[in-house]
């Protein structure tokens, strides 16, 4: 289906190809995606494996120098799951990218650096900074509602 001027006539081509399709599997596998086929319609996909695909396409472009922020990249990711693409996304911080997480998930908050805590509550009263920092010195905040869900 490629044609043969890129399978056959530019060996490189093809070669590179194959390589990028590797890699986006290997993606999707990384993030327990493995099961789904490419004859599955998008428009049957779960909200975690549409978000899974989703941020497994955007990083798969590149990482070093980039920056991604995500809202929420694991609301509907299955628990199981939700480990495997934090694996992922701190593959490519190692690999020179920043992510920035909006994240209540108290898990995936524990896998994060640093941190930043607006509040005091939602919507309007929700302008303030409450904590700014490393992760690891967050329970010297007395406001931080965050410190509660981290310590257990």
């Amino acid at each position: 289906v490629l044609g043969t001027s890129v399978l056959f006539g530019h060996k490189r081509s093809y070669e590179q190809i194959l390589k990028e399709i590797r890699a986006r599997v290997g993606f999707l596998m990384d993030v327990g995606l493995d099961y789904l086929s490419l004859s599955r319609p998008t428009a049957s996909l779960s909200g975690g494996e549409a978000q899974r695909v989703k941020i497994v396409a955007h990083i798969s472009r590149g990482n070093r120098g980039k920056a991604y922020a995500l809202d929420e990249p694991f609301r509907g990711v299955d628990p199981k799951n939700a480990l495997k693409l934090m694996r992922l996304i701190i593959s490519q911080i190692e690999r020179g990218a920043s992510v920035f997480l909006v994240e209540h998930n108290p898990a995936v908050l524990s896998c994060c650096s640093y941190i930043m805590e607006f509040g005091p509550g939602s919507g309007c009263e929700g302008g303030k900074v409450i904590y700014c920092g490393l992760r690891s010195k967050i329970n010297a905040c007395r406001q931080s509602n965050i410190k509660r869900y981290l310590i257990g």
